[in-house]
């Protein structure tokens, strides 16, 4: 309950107590009366403040892309029968940032409500809290302090430019889709089996020359149209990059995975750290791309590990090649073989360099993408 600073004044209030009897001094012995006093009435103040309140947190929103406003917003009520004194909130942003709200008297059942931005220039996981009530007296040598919320988190995601999708590559290719249809439904482009027919299907779909054979009504199960598959390598090697290139690769992955998910592709996300999102497609699995290239983070990995986990779950569609600094013997597209368009980019920012810096990012992702099986250098 006694800070640091009551114990220093309380030690040299005592002192003076001691030395102004010793020598006889009585303004000494006076003062040192008057600084332990000082120190008691803080105490008393602070053990008699009323701490019994009750907070929420909310955060507006609880993901948002880099560059986004984001806040938090704090809602305080009196749940004690008396007046509050002026109370101090604190609740911890990130590592090394806090955020301060004074809050003046509130009254019993009184609610009280405030907000602050967050800074969301750098994509990750930003911790927030937990948020405390700090009481204390006008001279600072007495504290009290109770927790009012528990801690959350505010995920910020990378940046994310409107870029084309990669392009449908259906065909000969065999992986250009889904492997096989997980649902039946009524209309597709190709006929796929037959099955006994169950309550409830539309009677237009029997199959009546065999329905005649089996003595059995027996329906058309149709195949659903094949998705495009879209594959996203993204270069996580430390050597490889610079701090403004890695967030430039990582913004660029994000980009074209909202681009391909938006166009109804199937995606996959592949690192050379080993990371293997999966083929998938819908908002369930674009918010955890997102979510995992919001914490990716650069590895000692080689270029090799990345293609051997890139080869692991098949091949085929497109794929889009987001990479530094080439510093191997082999360039990775010579390594890739079996996707029908393959585009890769390469970063290379100066350190220090915000992401994509003044590039036009997306208007070269369509040339380049116009262009067919190429490379693009972005600088």
């Amino acid at each position: 309950m006694i800070t640091p600073q009551g114990w220093l004044i309380a030690f040299l209030g005592a002192s003076m107590i001691v030395a102004g009897r010793l020598f006889g001094l009585l303004e000494v012995l006076l003062v040192g009366v008057g600084l332990l006093a000082v120190v008691g009435a803080g105490a008393i103040v602070v053990a008699r403040a009323q701490t019994r309140m009750q907070a929420t947190r909310v955060l507006r929103p609880n993901r948002v892309h880099a560059g986004s406003p984001g806040r938090v917003e704090l809602r305080l009520t009196n749940t004690g029968t008396v007046r509050t004194s002026v109370i101090e909130l604190r609740d911890p942003v990130g590592e090394d940032r806090v955020a301060t709200v004074l809050v003046g008297p509130l009254a019993a059942g009184a609610t009280v409500e405030a907000q602050y931005a967050i800074d969301t220039s750098r994509r990750g996981i930003v911790p927030i809290g937990p948020l405390s009530a700090i009481a204390a007296d006008p001279f600072g040598v007495a504290r009290r302090t109770a927790e009012l919320a528990a801690p959350s988190q505010l995920t910020v995601l990378p940046l994310v430019m409107a870029v084309v999708p990669l392009p449908h590559t259906s065909g000969d290719d065999p992986h250009g889709g889904t492997e096989h249809p997980t649902t039946v439904v009524a209309r597709g482009d190709e006929f796929y089996a037959l099955r006994p027919y169950a309550v409830g299907d539309d009677l237009r779909r029997v199959h009546w020359p065999t329905t005649a054979r089996r003595d059995e009504l027996v329906v058309r199960q149709d195949q659903p149209p094949w998705q495009a598959r879209s594959t996203i390598l993204l270069d996580t090697r430390g050597r490889a990059h610079s701090s403004a290139s890695f967030e430039a690769a990582v913004s660029a992955a994000a980009s074209v995975a909202v681009a391909c998910i938006g166009a109804g592709q199937l995606v996959r996300l592949v690192t050379t750290g080993g990371l293997d999102s999966g083929s998938a497609a819908g908002r369930t699995h674009l918010d955890d791309i997102l979510e995992q290239l919001a914490v990716v983070r650069t590895d000692v990995r080689s270029m090799a590990d990345g293609l051997t986990v890139l080869h692991l779950a098949g091949i085929g569609g497109a794929l889009a090649m987001l990479l530094g600094r080439s510093d191997e013997s082999i360039h990775p597209t010579r390594a890739v073989h079996g996707f029908q368009r393959v585009v890769a980019v390469t970063f290379d920012a100066t350190p220090g360099e915000a992401p994509f810096g003044n590039l036009d990012f997306p208007e070269r992702w369509r040339r380049t993408l116009a262009a067919g099986r190429v490379g693009l250098s972005v600088r």
